[in-house]
């Protein structure tokens, strides 16, 4: 008898793990930036939606391209329904070469729903550091891009409310992406 309880309890504990997500406090934060969409915005102006957030740049020749297409899938793996209540955001860590235009026009490659932001460096400074991200311009590089910028490639998954819920790293499949914005969608 005492085993079953304890093995009753090995599994309460596990569902009510894989039922939902922890709250990182010390991940993200709000911020405000020029936009794609051609006002300033932040994560409080998609209140109410789950939001993924990368920062990046739209010259990236490996690291952007890869992370957003799995977006792109996660996204697509979505019912319509879903889609509608989360806002994907690209932070631009290259303000120098990524206009917003041009970022408006990368983006649209991936996903519709996409939106770019950026700022200036100092914004970006504080920002990344919300976010415990980290980027830095490598002109060392011997790249036909004139520069590289090395960046943390990481997802943010934040919550309905604007809280960190999850990280993805570039490595993770759509389907781990897909599984967090379907939890989060159920708490609402």
């Amino acid at each position: 008898m005492r085993y079953f309880f304890i093995t009753l309890l090995c599994a309460w504990s596990f569902v009510s793990t894989a039922a939902s997500l922890d709250v990182y406090d010390t991940i993200g934060g709000d911020f405000e930036l020029k936009s794609t969409l051609g006002k300033k915005i932040g994560p409080q102006s998609f209140s109410g939606k789950v939001l993924l957030i990368f920062f990046g740049y739209t010259s990236c020749p490996d690291i952007c391209p890869i992370t957003l297409t799995t977006v792109k899938d996660a996204l697509e793996n979505l019912e319509p329904s879903e889609v509608e209540q989360v806002q994907p955001l690209f932070i631009s860590v290259d303000p120098e070469r990524d206009t917003l235009e041009g970022m408006k026009q990368f983006l649209t490659y991936f996903h519709s729903s996409l939106v770019g932001v950026t700022g200036s460096a100092e914004e970006l400074k504080a920002i990344t550091k919300k976010f415990g991200a980290a980027y830095m311009k490598d002109i060392r590089s011997d790249s036909a891009a004139d520069y590289l910028i090395a960046h943390s490639g990481y997802i943010y998954l934040m919550d309905q409310q604007g809280r960190t819920r999850a990280l993805y790293r570039t490595s993770n499949k759509a389907e781990k992406m897909v599984e967090g914005i379907r939890k989060l969608l159920r708490e609402e």
